[in-house]
């Protein structure tokens, strides 16, 4: 009888994430379904409070979403998109490289299994970093059970937490066959996309893991199985306050404290607070990335603001070419 109550019980918690992960937007009235979030934020995040300690904690979370927003954007970017849905604008125009491919096109490092649901993609940024980003739950059943829920090789068979590491492997190989001028390697994904990326980042130098709401499998117990020196997590954590994950990361992979500036060695770790409607539509990542861009462009970002001027034009050309 317990096995029936559990498979019904992973059932129902799988579905619930899994539709979190589908990238669920909120969009104003006056916009369609799927549409990117592109509403202004709470009235606080503007201006400078008068309580001191106030003003200190929003100073931190706009120098946090300062320092991941790029990083979340190519954590949305590596799910399927609906067909309904508004694309985010491609990190090209942040002067980012997708490096997938070699330079003539004579050889593209393998990025889908989709027996075992596995999708990554890489890139080389405007500041020579390698930016190489999993996607999160989008299966219930090849997810879980090949990522979320694996913990040895020898009871899951080839899972995702090898699929990243060969993939993250091979990308970097080719970056350096390519002599690309590169500094650092930075790991990045949502949900499973983050534990994924945590997991992997341990087992390369000059690394570092910018994660959204991840997962709380990282691949611990994995990377026992795993025939490689690892090293200590260097990871920023970025949640979105009451997401559906967070009790569960509470019981297996708790933080226990915020920190007040991401760039340091070891573990940083902050919560945002942009929405309330609910743990489930609080844990989509087109939504967490966009209300980061927002407030990176309040903080003065004009990188930022620049990328959320690409959708208002977009949106332009595509309603005037459909009343034309």
């Amino acid at each position: 009888m317990k096995r029936p109550l559990l498979t019904v019980f992973l059932l129902f918690y799988f579905t619930l994430v899994n539709a979190a992960d589908s990238n669920s937007s909120h969009c104003t009235t006056d916009l369609s379904y799927g549409c990117l979030d592109t509403r202004i934020l709470q009235s606080f995040w503007y201006g400078s409070p008068n309580d001191e300690n106030v003003s200190k904690y929003l100073s931190r979370e706009k120098t946090f979403a300062k320092y991941s927003w790029k990083h979340a954007i190519a954590s949305s970017v590596v799910y399927k998109r609906e067909s309904h849905e508004e694309p985010l604008p491609k990190l090209e125009n942040l002067g980012w490289k997708n490096i997938l491919c070699s330079s003539d096109k004579s050889n593209c490092v393998q990025n889908e299994e989709d027996d075992i649901g596995f999708y990554a993609d890489a890139w080389l940024t405007e500041n020579h970093e390698i930016v190489i980003a999993f996607r999160g739950t989008d299966s219930v059943w090849k997810d879980f059970f090949k990522g979320n829920l694996a913990f040895a090789p020898l009871i899951f068979g080839r899972t995702q937490f090898d699929a990243a590491l060969d993939f993250s492997r091979d990308i970097l190989d080719q970056a350096e066959n390519e002599e690309f001028e590169f500094y650092s390697v930075i790991f990045t994904g949502h949900s499973l996309g983050g534990g994924l990326a945590q997991f992997t980042q341990r087992f390369f130098d000059k690394s570092k893991s910018i994660v959204f709401d991840p997962s709380p499998n990282r691949g611990r117990l994995y990377s026992l199985f795993t025939l490689a020196d690892s090293q200590p997590l260097n990871a920023v954590r970025v949640y979105e306050k009451g997401e559906i994950l967070e009790s569960f990361r509470k019981g297996l992979d708790p933080d226990f404290k915020f920190d007040w500036e991401p760039n340091k060695l070891g573990k940083s770790t902050i919560w945002m607070d942009f929405y309330d409607d609910g743990p489930s539509k609080a844990h989509s990542i087109r939504d967490f990335a966009m209300s980061l861009i927002k407030l990176s462009a309040i903080d003065g970002d004009n990188t930022a603001a620049e990328y959320l001027s690409v959708i208002d034009t977009t949106r332009e050309k595509n309603y005037k070419a459909t009343v034309m």
